[in-house]
């Protein structure tokens, strides 16, 4: 550390060269020297006008934090490259931080600048003490006492009521803000997929039931039909012509039979003339070997006798053999066989089943164009109902899915009902035909209802619109009828539902 005097002994107190900084006009300059009395700044001429004064801050770099105070100061002196100025007021706080970091820094204890610091600022601020109050003074902490001790006894009533009130309006109901009116609004959506070719209504407009209100491209069942419709076509002939070889057939088997029976009946009548005159032949031939013993006749006449007889005998085997075929064949032409002419096939039983194998063939055929048809009846989709078309959602060219809803329609005469949601400990206090008072705040009226059904089951079931379809995992719909409703409902618009529970077993229920 330097310390020097003033040259030719201008300044009246010494000055030190330990770093330090100043804020004049809102900028920092350094510091050449300072003392108690002022300091010198490196500020050049032209920076600061001839007879400065005015407001500086002082800032003194320590080891851990740096020292600042505020002070007045006034320019005494200006060079080309320096200015110097001098305190006009330096608080005693102030003078005792640097006349301690001054000793510090000749004693060399700015190691411990902080500490001696904080002394300082412990020697200086001036410690309170308590002076007894005077009479007027306690009347009046007395009265500021009582004041504030019953303002205090209200607000905490006022609390306690407060408390008291929330409870009891927790337990004695249960209240949804998120409730909405539901009911009497239809999902119309198409059971197959397509391209939306055309609908038929606009929003608002009336509708009867049976009405088209929109149709889909119906080109594919169109194609699929005719095609069933061909190939019916040509089984139906394929039938017919089953149908005239099965007459032809049953025709020739008749005429067949009636053959089969004349040849059996002409063999027997055959056999019984043979059987005659086999007997005739037989009785002269045994005439004959009696006579030849004698010598009566001659040996080539029995020759002749014998021979007579024994072809007689051949012809009536041989006509035996006929007749056993032809008994054969009336009894294979009941089954449907031929065994001798070959003029016919004798399938009859074969045709036959044919025609029921046809027959089949073409119910399958019938049935699938009956349902081809459904399938096409279904690109144009009806009103279920009479009502009026709430809103449409496609338009047409769009591609639907089967099932994605195409518009809402609103029935007619429909009675809306309510569908709020609690929390699971509210829900444990309802029940169905509980009594609720519902607020419709779009058109300001308050309804009255009943509880019908609490869960998930209460939602609306497919093809109804009822909230949002939305299934929360921590929240019960319930559905609540109305008793009276408004005729001025519609579906969607939000309401606050309250439904009175027991309050008291609630609450035991809940200790």
């Amino acid at each position: 550390m330097a310390i020097r005097m003033e040259e030719q002994s201008l300044r009246k107190s010494h000055r030190i060269s330990l770093p330090a900084k100043v804020i004049v006009n809102g900028h920092p300059y350094s510091i050449r020297d300072w003392s108690l009395e002022g300091f010198k700044a490196e500020i050049p001429a032209g920076i600061i006008s001839e007879n400065w004064a005015g407001h500086v801050t002082f800032i003194l770099p320590l080891q851990h934090m740096d020292l600042s105070f505020d002070a007045e100061a006034r320019l005494r002196r200006q060079g080309e490259t320096s200015a110097g100025f001098s305190f006009d007021s330096l608080p005693t706080r102030s003078k005792a931080l640097l006349a301690t970091y001054i000793k510090a820094s000749i004693e060399g204890h700015l190691d411990d600048i902080d500490g001696m610091i904080a002394r300082v600022e412990a020697s200086v601020t001036p410690v309170e003490t308590d002076k007894p109050l005077s009479l007027g003074e306690r009347k009046q902490f007395k009265r500021s006492f009582l004041g504030r001790s019953l303002f205090y006894l209200i607000l905490g009533l006022f609390s306690f009521g407060i408390i008291g009130f929330i409870l009891f309006m927790n337990f004695s109901m249960a209240r949804s803000t998120r409730g909405v009116i539901a009911g009497g609004l239809i999902d119309v959506a198409p059971e197959l997929g397509g391209f939306l070719t055309e609908i038929a209504v606009e929003e608002g407009q009336e509708i009867k039931e049976g009405e088209l209100l929109f149709s889909l491209d119906d080109h594919d069942q169109l194609g699929r039909v005719e095609d069933i419709r061909y190939e019916t076509t040509i089984n139906e002939e394929e039938l017919k012509y089953l149908y005239v070889l099965l007459q032809e057939e049953i025709k020739s088997m008749g005429l067949y039979r009636k053959a089969a029976k004349h040849e059996v009946e002409k063999l027997r009548s055959e056999m019984t003339g043979l059987q005659a005159r086999i007997d005739v032949a037989e009785k002269e031939f045994e005439r004959a070997d009696q006579l030849i013993a004698t010598g009566a006749i001659s040996r080539s006449l029995w020759d002749e006798r014998k021979e007579l007889e024994l072809d007689l005998k051949a012809q009536r085997s041989t006509i035996t053999e006929q007749l056993l075929l032809a008994e054969e064949n009336v009894k294979s032409a009941k089954d449907g066989k031929y065994l001798t002419d070959g003029r016919t096939r004798g399938e009859i039983h074969e045709l036959e089943a044919k025609v029921n194998i046809q027959k089949k063939v073409i119910e399958q055929a019938r049935l699938r164009l009956s349902r081809a048809l459904a399938t096409l009846e279904k690109t144009r989709v009806l009103s279920k109902t009479d009502g009026v078309v709430y809103a449409v959602k496609r338009v047409p060219g769009t591609f639907l899915r089967p099932g994605e809803s195409v518009m809402s329609t609103l029935v007619t005469d429909a009675k809306p009902w309510v569908l709020a949601r609690f929390t699971f400990e509210e829900a444990e206090r309802l029940a169905p035909g509980s009594p609720a008072t519902v607020y419709i705040p779009s058109i300001d009226q308050v309804c009255q209802g009943t509880v019908q059904a609490l869960g998930h089951h209460a939602m609306g079931s497919g093809g109804v619109v009822s909230q949002d379809k939305e299934i929360s995992l921590s929240e019960v719909p319930v559905k609540v009828i109305l008793h009276d409703p408004p005729a001025n409902l519609y579906p969607g618009l939000g309401v606050t539902v309250r439904i009175d529970t027991p309050w008291l077993r609630s609450l035991k229920a809940l200790l």
